[in-house]
């Protein structure tokens, strides 16, 4: 540990250093993880390289381990390089990547360089005049952006007038006496190292609003009367929230009438109203008259003490409902008209109005288009009428629809691009387009076109990288707007393939390429990446070695020249074109020959004696690129008393380096050793292997070990299954004798021995199992000295319950005659064996004048060829096969047609014979004599007996019958 710390060379005044980092732990990482920034939309490449090829490591993402998706997210695994590549990265990606190897660990931050861009919506604000403003802003963009404001044309720096605060992810302005000097547009400027952000904000301002008008009582009644009045003419910037009555009435309300109860008989009243906005409260309004509160009956015309609004603004399709209230003495009488038209309920189903006291409401169910237009309610009594009127607007707020492929499109340079929208709304919108805050006109190479009504079309001629950016259609009308950015980028040929590129001797002569793929893909997925050679000396240009996949990071050059030097460069292609090559520096291409890992286990040991046993083990990973030489063993004792190892290793035996077994001896009887084994190649030793067990010297002779499983059950049918095993570890130093398979069902007690093999045999098939039932199944080894543990199936097993017979074999029957009397048939496997393995195939022929089949005999389930002999030339007969397994027969596969046996041409009966001497390896059986060799005899019975019942048949098999009759004596 002391050796950790800085270490500098020097040379001739030149300098080089680095840093030694001494752990603990073994080493495994030879080039760790690094903090590593990437710019949005661009490929990361995290790497690392580990002590050994053969290492697995795990990559994780904030502790969460990572699933490549095998597009976006790849691994490589190239030697000792591990490399995790990320491509198209978004903000999602960034956060502390993890390798995990041998249980050690190196992490690296991967932040996502991304441009600025606000996230406030909003642009339009209001202030209070007289008060502090602030202005809280909201961004995004790593790194950190820098913020400026600007207020007509200056930069706003913190004041007595004004102060600015910026944090990591906003920035508040805040304004202090807001005033009309303050009004206007503010420019707020983002920019990092990635990009440039600008936008504004309009800030307007709000006073106190002016007085109502004069309030006027009506209605006047012993305690209550209603009050009505005139909202004030200016707002101030701000609409009227309340108004409020003085002194005993404190009543807030959002009309411009009231009615007040409550009130003393004849108590003589005086009223003023106030008006309120988010400034405050304004001047109070002109006193009413005075009014003494007792009944009174006045004549008095209609009035509307709510009339309806000036206009009204619906969507269309929605219910719209209009309202207004109105007094009189007497009540006056209410009718709507609609374009100077009465609105009679009867005849539309699609309007209601109601009434209730002094209030009346129009309701339209469905407001289209067509509802649009000028409306008006009229109050009539005798003393005169009244009429208050609207304006009904159906509007909808305008959008587009268009291919979701222009949201973000990829255009080659010098090709044109059109971006074609179908415009939607009521009024008609507005159409403007925007290049960031640039309105665009017709240029060169820019055209908007919009005369086909409900559609516009933006064209790009000649697209060039300054074309490249997000363009932005605006649609605006009286019932709202709405934006749409479409961003073009411009595909042009990639960059190089990331530095540096790696290249390692990886035989005599080959060397291995690997390399990252390019920050800039151009716009397109990366198709190919170009390798190309040179070889120094007698080189005098570059030669293509291939192109390999655009997913793939590492390549193996073969077949160059060993001892010679070499210099290679890779290049990216996209669909746009090649890039500027990315190269290496000058390799020789040679071996390179590294010591070997240590052997590996585990260590078996057999034949023991009082002296010595027999050891056996693995051989190592990894060669170091050349052949082992020898194995060393040493032996060292323990003793067990004691809590730690004194003794030595001492040298055991060597042999050479393609044994994994070796003889230990001269050791001491009833003592334990411990064990390491070690090889060298001609490079070096390597590390020892130490066995986690001991050995005890003593004479092992007892039955054998279990037999090593697991105890594979596969070949299941409804009436057989098969079992395989493996040899036991020890066989108890004596040779095996047999293996015993036994079986059980699950609800008895009792094992059932099946059968008795031969110990070269390590599978056996269990025939005549119910497939009702469970089975237990086990196999132990005997010896001499007795049977080992027993070694159980894992779960219990229940036979195929869905098994058939075989399917039809497959056609067509191929059928030749090959002599007078022998023909050639050849059928092919059935596409399906039933659930059961296929056993054989029956062969039958009859004659084609009869109607029984005759069986021709059997053959094995791998003959799918067969000849047929002593047939009766000219004769025409008819063949059939049927495959067969446990279960039964298939259907016959069957000649369409009879075959004639007829003499081929040129046929002779020597040569015949020499032919079937040289193609033994056809079978035959004969159409006769198969009869004596197939049929079996099931009864004799005397002549006059004319029927006879056959016994013990099997299901689903098919049988034939031959009748013959003994007639010794009839022609003496």
């Amino acid at each position: 540990m002391t050796d950790m710390g800085e270490y500098i060379c020097m040379a001739k005044g030149d300098q080089t250093q680095t840093t030694l980092n001494v752990s603990k732990d073994p080493l495994v990482f030879l080039l760790k993880l690094k903090d590593f920034n990437v710019n949005e939309g661009e490929t990361a490449t995290l790497s690392v390289e580990v002590i050994d090829e053969h290492m697995n490591i795990v990559w994780m993402k904030d502790d969460e381990i990572i699933e490549p998706d095998g597009n976006r997210m790849m691994m490589s695994n190239i030697g000792k390089h591990k490399k995790l590549i990320i491509k198209n990265v978004n903000i999602q990606d960034r956060g502390y990547y993890t390798v995990v190897c041998n249980d050690q660990r190196s992490t690296g931050k991967l932040s996502v360089l991304t441009p600025p861009k606000v996230l406030t919506d909003t642009r339009r604000f209001t202030a209070v005049r007289g008060e502090n403003f602030s202005l809280d802003i909201s961004y995004e963009g790593y790194p950190s952006p820098k913020a400026e404001w600007y207020h007509s044309g200056k930069i706003i720096k913190t004041s007595k007038k004004a102060s600015v605060e910026i944090m990591m992810s906003r920035t508040i302005l805040t304004i202090k006496n807001f005033d009309d000097d303050d009004i206007g547009l503010y420019k707020l400027s983002l920019e990092n190292t990635i990009g440039q952000y600008i936008t504004h904000f309009e800030l307007f301002i709000i006073d106190k609003p002016d007085p109502p008008s004069k309030p006027e009582p009506m209605n006047i009644t012993n305690n209550s009367l209603i009050l009505v009045w005139q909202a004030p003419k200016k707002d101030n910037g701000s609409p009227n929230r309340k108004a409020k009555n003085w002194k005993e009435y404190n009543e807030f309300i959002n009309e411009q009438h009231v009615k007040i109860r409550n009130l003393k008989h004849n108590i003589c009243y005086v009223f003023r109203v106030y008006a309120i906005n988010k400034a405050g409260k304004s001047s109070p309004s002109t006193e009413s008259e005075p009014v003494t509160m007792k009944e009174q009956y006045l004549p008095m015309a209609p009035t509307f003490i709510q009339p309806l609004p000036s206009t009204i603004s619906t969507q269309p399709f929605t219910t719209t409902t209009m309202e207004c209230k109105s007094i009189g003495n007497p009540t006056p009488e209410i009718q709507w008209y609609r374009n100077d038209e009465p609105i009679d309920e009867n005849d539309d189903n699609n309007v209601i109005i109601k009434y209730d006291q002094h209030s009346s409401t129009l309701i339209i169910k469905e407001c289209s288009f067509e509802w649009a237009g000028h409306y008006k309610c009229v109050a009539r009594n005798v003393e005169g009428d009244a009429i208050t009127k609207t304006k009904l607007s159906v509007e909808e707020k305008p959008y587009a629809r268009f291919n979701n492929d222009a949201i973000v499109a990829k255009v080659k340079q010098g090709n044109e691009h059109l971006i074609e929208c179908e415009i939607y709304g009521y009024p008609e919108p507005e159409i403007n387009w925007y290049k960031g805050l640039i309105k665009l006109r017709r240029t060169s190479n820019i055209f908007v076109d919009d005369q086909e009504k409900g559609m516009t079309k933006l064209v790009v001629k000649n697209f060039s990288f300054e074309d490249a950016g997000i363009y932005t259609l605006h649609l605006i009308n009286a019932a709202g707007e709405r934006k749409y950015d479409f961003e073009l980028r411009m595909l042009k040929r990639p960059g190089p393939p990331e530095q540096p590129i790696r290249c390692v001797p990886g035989g005599e002569n080959s060397i291995e390429l690997s390399w990252n793929p390019p920050k800039d893909d151009g716009g397109s997925p990366i198709l190919f990446y170009l390798i190309e050679k040179y070889e120094t000396k007698m080189g005098k240009e570059w030669i293509e070695v291939t192109r390999v996949n655009g997913n793939e990071f590492s390549h193996t050059i073969r077949h160059l020249i060993a001892g010679s030097r070499y210099r290679f460069r890779v290049s990216s292609i996209n669909e746009f074109g090649t890039s500027d090559p990315a190269m290496t520096e000058s390799v020789v291409c040679r071996k390179i020959l590294e010591r070997p890992s240590p052997p590996t286990g585990p260590i078996k040991t057999s034949d023991h004696t009082e002296s010595s046993f027999n050891l056996h083990w693995n051989p190592p990973e990894y060669d170091g690129n050349s052949p082992l030489i020898e194995y060393l063993i040493e032996t060292r004792e323990v003793d067990e008393t004691e809590t730690t190892i004194t003794n030595t290793w001492k040298k055991s035996t060597t042999v050479n380096g393609e044994t994994l077994t070796a003889m230990i001896e001269n050791l001491e009887k009833e003592k334990t050793y411990q064990l390491r084994i070690t090889c060298r190649n001609e490079i070096d030793w390597s590390d020892s292997y130490y066995p986690e067990t001991t050995v005890m010297v003593k004479c092992r002779y007892g039955p054998p070990t279990a037999p090593v499983g697991p105890l594979e059950v596969n070949e299941m049918t409804n009436a057989s299954l098969r079992v395989a095993w493996k040899p036991p570890i020890s066989n108890g130093g004596l040779e095996l004798i047999n293996y015993i398979i036994e079986r059980k069902l699950t609800f008895e007690n009792t094992w059932i021995r099946e059968a008795i093999v031969n110990p070269d045999q390590l599978t056996y098939t269990i025939p005549n199992l119910s497939s009702k039932y469970e089975y237990n199944i086990r196999v132990l080894a005997e010896n001499a000295l007795g049977q080992s543990d027993p070694l159980e199936s894992d779960y219990p097993v229940q036979l195929c319950k869905d098994a058939t017979p075989p399917g039809i074999p497959t056609a067509p029957l191929e059928m030749r005659s090959v002599s007078p009397s022998a023909i050639m048939i050849e059928w092919g496997k059935p596409e399906h064996d039933g659930g059961s393995p296929i056993t054989g195939y029956v062969i039958a022929a009859k004659d084609a004048r009869r109607t029984m089949w005759i069986q021709v005999g059997k053959v094995d389930a791998t003959v799918h060829r067969l000849q047929i002999k002593d047939f009766q030339e000219n004769r025409s007969y008819k063949i059939r096969v049927m495959a067969e397994n446990e279960i039964g027969l298939s259907d016959p596969l069957e000649s369409e047609e009879p075959i004639t046996v007829i003499r081929p041409p040129g046929f002779e009966e020597q040569e015949a014979e020499r032919e079937h001497l040289e193609r033994d390896d056809t079978l035959s059986l004969s159409f006769t004599t198969s009869e004596t060799t197939s049929w079996m005899r099931e009864a004799n019975v005397e002549a006059r007996v004319e029927s006879y019942t056959v016994h013990s048949l099997l299901k689903r098999k098919e049988y034939f019958f031959s009748l013959w009759v003994n007639a010794d004596k009839l022609f003496k």
